[in-house]
């Protein structure tokens, strides 16, 4: 079993209106297609201004290549040049489903804490260079990660 961090862009992608819908059922495999696997831990990271995590998740099925769109594919945000390349790619490809086990967006853990906590130094989101939808996550950081939440 490994971690993941998944980062939203919410300027591209309308996260909470996927969580009231319920429709927030897949996520894109765009790096570590081998290895991203059915029971890995998942943190949601939102990018931009209010960056942190806000949810906890578990994949539960291993990468699928999709055709046609998904269910929250009018979510995405098409004023916005990720958002509207993500609504395009969104017609085909690798994706995994994903179950959000603990909703954070009303205690979200901010970029500060995560930058300030000891042994999370190495934390790759919300870093320069930190791009892609998908970015591993070590155990050790995945366990203090879940111990802020406690």
């Amino acid at each position: 079993m490994a971690n993941w961090i998944f980062q939203c862009k919410t300027s591209a992608y309308e996260y909470d209106e996927a969580i009231i819908e319920d429709v927030l059922k897949e996520w894109n495999v765009k790096q570590h297609k081998k290895d991203i696997r059915k029971n890995d831990g998942v943190v949601i990271w939102f990018t931009g201004k209010n960056a942190g995590i806000n949810a906890i998740a578990k994949v539960i099925s291993d990468p699928e290549f999709k055709i046609g769109i998904s269910s929250d594919n009018h979510l995405f945000n098409e004023k916005d040049k990720t958002g509207k390349r993500l609504k395009e790619e969104d017609k085909t490809g690798l994706r995994v489903t994903i179950d959000i086990i603990r909703d954070l967006r009303k205690t979200p853990i901010s970029k500060d804490t995560i930058r300030n906590t000891k042994g999370l130094e190495n934390f790759k989101a919300g870093t320069q260079g930190s791009y892609g939808t998908n970015l591993p996550l070590g155990d050790k950081e995945y366990n203090i990660i879940l111990g802020l939440i406690r």
